[in-house]
């Protein structure tokens, strides 16, 4: 237990319970955070630095290596060995090994202090661990670090401790690196498997077998606006019992997944890896990465999935066959709709010579296709890409609508070149809403439609007769998008998901059990919540969690209603789920009651897990919190307050 502090934390006590209104109410504002791998939590909390070795049930005083004022944040970067070494990082500038309890000055070689600011004073991505820093063998262990340094003016450096961190030597950068090394921004740093990573904010990433002395191109710079914040090893890729494979790359409103393979270690050469977005709630619009981004700058595939497509061996079992190949589709207002292809896994697009033609009309318009900004407006066949060739159907079904005109479903029999009107029943045509686009999707060897009333009908013989599944709600819910989930099918209205999972009940002639419609998610309508802080966490056995904080309102002069911001949670890697725990339920009071604030600091600092246990930490500036169940539920710890 904190000890020393005890007579001036029980005066302050007394001030806040007599003037419980003050704008300083009585609680920890975490500007630090880390845990080591055998559940120590070192913080520093207000002004203090404080441990704890039993979960945060009792804290123990640290000594503080300068001066801490109100609105600092230092991060506390713990090494991979803390438990064996106490060797432990504060703010990029100091150095602990004996857990804190006496602090150190880092050092350059020759140069006595630091020119410039280390990057780790406010970013654990700002030094990275030599991949055998922990080696379970004694005698092949590096106790060698890195870690980033710039600021405004000066060049960026990438620096390399050979004595655990006490002396820094600079490397000597080849022109290739140093070159995309940006003055004044942070370049990120992280350590998988055997190898050292080096990512500039402008996505460009390197990778180094001899921890810096020669670097190889891994990912070129990204000639889009999404500049790298933050930079990760991927913990849930941790799987069956082998180590991760995946690192992530975090922008203001989106999180990639990269997975690097080496082609070649000598010389080092890797293979081009793809970045791989992570499905958020709310995600932001994806951007065009290539580098003709203005000729796809409307891309369909910018707000929904259906405006882009994959070839059908993209997969194949039989790796010499895979043809990875993208097709996406492009328009707008006063410009043609047109289908770009690329044979680079969409690193560029060619633009094709064909156009989307009505049968009998030529390049008459197909009204205007629903597909245009929804993928939902467009299905396939369900045996399109049968695993027996000869049982394909390359059939394509397209919904078209605009003001005045009527809403009509179209299918092509010739891979979309060419398409026919459906003639459809009234039962069909009367509920399609004029000037409303249905969404159709394919699932099984059913294809559904869907009106914006939450009318449902199923076909098995790709829409030449339709049966009803579910009729049109009678409230005001419109649906704005239909997808496939598994075995259901989701309806996504304004704030709400629902559910559905039909069942056919007879095939000849077909026929419905009526669905039921269970809502799984409640949204609450904000578009693009900016991420703050992501994490990844490896739990016991194969369990693992995706942690991604958002905000609304980072700073005071932005707004001061945080009440919508969150952290979701995720806890499965493929097809991922979340949950919520809103800051204005969990994270955003005192124990007074009151709103906490401090905004000068994010809400969320850290997120970080014991791995091999369900153990979770959370910093905000209301806080420390312990979740014990992989951040299902959380528990905010006593240290200042109490004690």
């Amino acid at each position: 237990m904190v000890s020393r502090l005890s007579a001036k934390k029980i005066f302050w006590a007394l001030i806040y319970a007599a003037l419980p209104h003050v704008d300083c109410h009585l609680h920890d504002v975490i500007k630090g955070l880390d845990v080591s791998s055998g559940g120590t939590v070192i913080i520093m909390s207000r002004n203090n630095l404080l441990s704890s070795d039993d979960a945060g049930l009792s804290w123990k005083l640290l000594a503080t290596p300068h001066q801490i004022y109100r609105s600092e944040r230092n991060e506390i970067i713990m090494s991979p060995a803390f438990d064996e070494d106490g060797v432990v990082f504060y703010g990029g500038e100091y150095l602990s090994k004996d857990g804190g309890e006496n602090w150190q000055v880092i050092k350059a070689s020759r140069r006595g202090r630091w020119s410039n600011i280390s990057c780790a004073k406010t970013h654990k991505d700002g030094i990275a661990f030599h991949p055998r820093y922990n080696h379970e063998i004694p005698d092949d262990r590096r106790r060698m670090v890195m870690m980033a340094t710039s600021s405004e003016n000066i060049t960026t450096e990438i620096w390399v401790s050979d004595d655990i961190g006490l002396e820094f030597r600079k490397l000597n950068l080849s022109p290739s690196v140093r070159n995309t090394l940006e003055e004044g921004k942070c370049p990120m740093l992280a350590t998988m498997g055997k190898v050292t990573y080096l990512v500039t904010q402008s996505m460009a990433m390197f990778g180094t077998v001899d921890f810096g002395e020669s670097w190889s191109v891994v990912l070129l710079a990204q000639a889009t606006e999404e500049m790298v914040m933050q930079f990760q090893v991927d913990q849930t890729s941790a799987q069956a019992g082998h180590e991760a494979d995946k690192l992530l790359l975090v922008t203001k409103n989106k999180v990639y997944q990269v997975k690097p393979s080496i082609k070649t270690q000598f010389p080092l050469e890797f293979s081009i890896p793809t970045r791989v977005p992570i499905i958020l709630p709310q995600r932001s619009p994806d951007h065009p990465t290539n580098k003709d981004a203005t000729r796809l700058e409307n891309s369909c595939a910018k707000t929904h999935k259906d405006g882009i497509a994959f070839h059908p061996h993209y997969n194949h079992e039989i790796p010499e066959k895979r043809r990875k190949m993208v097709m996406v589709a492009t328009a707008s207002k006063n410009t043609t709709t047109s289908i770009w292809v690329s044979e680079d896994i969409g690193l560029e697009f060619r633009k094709l010579n064909q156009a989307l033609k009505a049968s009998r009309s030529g390049r008459r318009s197909l009204n205007i296709s629903c597909a245009k900004t929804h993928k939902d407006g467009i299905a396939f066949h369900p045996h399109y890409n049968h695993e027996i060739p000869e049982k394909r159907r390359k059939m394509v079904m397209v919904a078209t609508v605009s003001e005045n005109a009527r809403t009509e479903i179209w299918v092509s029999d010739d891979i979309g070149l060419e398409f026919r009107k459906l003639n459809l029943s009234p039962s069909v045509r009367n509920t399609l809403e004029e000037g409303k686009c249905p969404m159709l999707a394919t699932m099984g060897k059913v294809t559904y439609l869907v009106t914006q009333s939450m009318a449902m009908f199923g076909t098995v013989d790709f829409g030449e007769s339709w049966k009803e599944v579910l009729p049109a709600q009678a409230n005001m819910e419109m649906v704005m998008q239909v997808q496939v989930d598994f075995n259901t099918l989701l309806l996504v209205t304004k704030n709400k998901v629902y559910q559905v999972k039909p069942r056919v009940k007879s095939e000849f002639p077909l026929k419905f059990s009526s669905p039921t419609r269970v809502p799984i998610v409640v949204l609450d309508g904000i578009p693009d919540p900016q991420i703050n802080v992501v994490s990844t966490h490896r739990g016991p056995g194969e369990e693992s969690s995706t942690f991604i904080s958002r905000t609304r309102c980072p700073t005071e002069e932005v707004c001061q209603d945080t009440s919508n911001d969150n952290v979701i949670t995720s806890h499965n890697t493929t097809g991922r789920t979340w949950g919520t725990s809103e800051i204005k339920d969990w994270f955003a009071l005192d124990r007074s009651g009151h709103p906490a604030s401090h905004w000068k600091i994010p809400e969320f600092t850290d997120i970080k897990g014991v791995t091999g246990t369900p153990r979770v930490y959370i910093g905000t500036y209301s806080g420390i919190y312990r979740s014990d169940d992989s951040g299902d539920s959380w528990l905010e710890l006593d240290t200042i307050a109490n004690g």
